[in-house]
Formats: C-alpha cells, sequence, structure tokens
C-alpha cells in the first residue's frame, strides 16, 4: 500500500490561531484516520509552525511522521529568541529534516514550497489572500492535481 503524504502551507499571520488550531487538529485527525501518515512542513512562522506543533502533538497518540523541508540552514537568523525557541522544538522533534539550500537566497523559498507539492497528495492550506507566497504555492498545488484542504 503507498502512503499517502500531506504538505502544509500558510500565512505567517494567523487569526484567531486556536480556533484555526482545532480545526486543523479536527481534519488530521480524519486524515490520520483515512491512511495519512506522512506529514511535510517547511518551517516557517505563522501556519507552518502551528501545523508542526499540531503534528507532533498527535505523534503521541498515533504512528505518523513529521518531515521538514526547510529553505536555508539559517532561516531563523533574524527571529526572535520566542521564534526561535519553537522552531528549535519543532526541529528536535521531528523525524526528517532537509534542507533546500545551505544559505539563504532569492530562490529557495519558492524552491522550498514546491517540494513541499511535490512530496505531496494533498495540501492542507491557510489561505485568505489571493497574493504572496502562500497563495502561489496553492495555485501550484491546484495545477499539478493534488487534492487541497483550506482551513479558514
Amino acid at each position: 500500500m503507498n502512503k499517502k503524504v500531506c504538505s502544509f502551507t500558510g500565512h505567517r499571520i494567523i487569526e484567531n490561531p486556536y480556533e484555526v488550531k482545532e480545526k486543523l487538529k479536527k481534519v488530521l485527525k480524519e486524515l490520520i484516520e483515512d491512511g495519512y501518515s506522512e506529514f511535510y512542513n517547511g518551517g516557517a512562522i505563522g501556519f507552518d509552525f502551528l501545523s508542526a506543533i499540531t503534528v507532533i502533538e498527535l505523534k503521541k497518540e498515533y504512528d505518523i511522521k513529521l518531515n521538514l523541508i526547510l529553505p536555508c540552514k539559517n532561516q531563523d537568523i533574524k527571529w526572535n529568541n520566542y521564534n526561535k525557541k519553537i522552531y528549535r522544538y519543532i526541529i528536535d522533534n521531528c523525524d526528517s529534516l532537509e534542507y533546500i539550500s545551505e544559505e539563504y537566497n532569492n530562490f529557495c523559498m519558492h524552491q522550498r514550497n514546491r517540494a513541499l507539492c511535490e512530496r505531496c497528495d494533498l495540501l492542507v492550506a491557510y489561505l485568505k489572500r489571493n497574493y504572496g507566497g502562500t497563495y502561489y504555492t496553492v495555485e501550484y498545488a491546484k495545477k499539478t492535481g493534488k487534492r487541497l484542504i483550506n482551513i479558514t
């Protein structure tokens, strides 16, 4: 049986994060019951953090994996200490870690987003705007025939 794989994309700013997390947790439990066991995440502030932490929590109940595809090794260089701490927690609790680039460049975020789409069968998004990286990632996923769930 083939593995069912899910990736995440979303905005950095989340309106009503507790409500979004509850919706996300419900959707993820349904996906896990449907056989999804691999979850890919890009490790950015915002929805990526929220979805990664939710998967880490669900790993206590289910046999699932959190795989990180990060744009570069120094992604967190300009982040505040609070966000760096969350980022470190996510890295410490993931099952695999892959970097697109050694250091930040003009293409690493875009390449990370494409890699997340290319690895999955289903993209779970938090999309509220028709522009920006999340929008383009969702459009790429649609163009490549991926199933999409928008948590908004």
